[in-house]
């Protein structure tokens, strides 16, 4: 079974590299917001 994390932090997405890899990417294509 897969044991890492399956969540990711706010404005970040996970993106999957293969059936037992993900990686958390930032959000930044989607939503660019400047505070």
């Amino acid at each position: 079974d897969y044991n890492g994390a399956t969540a990711c932090v706010s404005g970040t997405r996970c993106e999957k590299q293969n059936d037992y890899y993900y990686q958390c990417r930032p959000n930044t294509l989607r939503s660019l917001r400047e505070a």
